[in-house]
């Protein structure tokens, strides 16, 4: 599988996958739309990090494809199954994903006074 990283400026995300060589090439060009609020930079996707089967993730999606949903939670990206999310997940918007003894459970949206993700 391809390494792929996604970038954020000027109103665009650009999903780019990595090509022979380690040349990043542009592999979808789709404009930002409004209500995403994606913080302009980059995003290696391909550093994304599985859930940990009793872990608890709060944040903002920032990617979400037919197979993945990857998450922003806290300096972490997390890569999620996208069957996790009852329909699609939203890009931009925050959800926190609990995970207990295997089993995940989606809310929309992050309660000022939750805590951050999970504790290290």
């Amino acid at each position: 599988m391809a390494r792929e990283r996604l970038l954020v400026m000027n109103g665009t995300r650009v999903l780019q996958s990595e090509g022979a060589g380690g040349a990043w090439q542009n592999a979808k060009v789709t404009p930002e739309t409004a209500g995403q609020n994606l913080k302009p930079g980059f995003y290696n996707l391909f550093a994304a990090q599985r859930p940990d089967t009793n872990g608890n993730y709060q944040g903002q999606v920032v990617h979400a494809d037919k197979d993945k949903v990857i998450q922003q939670a806290g300096k972490q990206l997390v890569s999620h199954d996208a069957g996790t999310f009852e329909g699609k997940a939203v890009v931009g918007k925050s959800y926190t994903v609990a995970y207990t003894k295997g089993s995940a459970s989606v809310s929309e949206g992050v309660s000022q006074t939750q805590a951050r993700s999970r504790g290290l």
